[in-house]
């Protein structure tokens, strides 16, 4: 799995081309690189749209966001990722011996995890005939419930396949990891991290 130096730097809050800011998380990749269990699965399902949400492979979950966001598609894809439980132990050991380290930890975890769901990608394309993707879209995000967490582990499987789990609060456990929808699309769209389509594009801090 690719380390993306300059997101990582990016999640700390530092500028692009900063050296001095890449010590930290790079310091911190080499203690966690050993770590990471990447593992995901994932599901090709029909999808059908209407204002308030998306029926996908018999499951209605109702987002005006996601509605809009996959629009004219009539199949996605259910993705789950996770850099595994070791990971989330190597971070709060990280926290505790160093505040600092811990963040930048932190930091190149969610660079990661969205390096490696951009590769989990490529692979999902590859095996079924290059297929081309709208942007991902996950729980949480927008007006999407994380209430829905639950049924999407269900739906993929993904205690028994790749140990995700998701606590009370709908959160996922382990923490470093991802479920979203890709819309399946006649062409690519713009890179996963597009700032240009996010809906928080103002007031993030993370913006490019």
């Amino acid at each position: 799995m690719r380390y993306d130096r300059s997101e990582a730097i990016r999640y700390m809050g530092g500028r692009k081309g900063d050296e001095n800011a890449g010590v930290l998380p790079d310091n911190a990749y080499l203690k966690l690189r050993n770590e990471v269990q990447a593992r995901s699965a994932y599901r090709l399902l029909d999808c059908k749209v209407d204002e308030g949400g998306v029926l996908l492979g018999g499951e209605y979950f109702k987002s005006a966001k996601l509605a809009a966001h996959i629009k004219g598609c009539t199949r996605a894809v259910l993705l789950a990722a996770t850099l595994g439980p070791k990971v989330d132990i190597a971070l709060r050991r990280m926290s505790v011996a160093n505040i600092a380290e811990g963040a930048a930890g932190q930091a190149v975890c969610a660079a990661l995890i969205e390096t490696y769901c951009d590769e989990t990608q490529e692979k999902i394309s590859s095996e079924n005939g290059g297929l081309h993707f709208k942007l991902r879209f996950s729980p949480g995000y927008a007006d999407w419930s994380l209430a829905d967490q639950p049924r999407i582990l269900r739906m993929l499987d993904a205690p028994k396949r790749i140990g995700l789990t998701v606590t009370a609060g709908g959160m996922l456990a382990p923490v470093k990891s991802v479920t979203a929808v890709i819309g399946i699309t006649e062409a690519c769209e713009k890179p996963q991290h597009s700032c240009e389509t996010c809906a928080n594009n103002a007031n993030c801090m993370f913006k490019k």
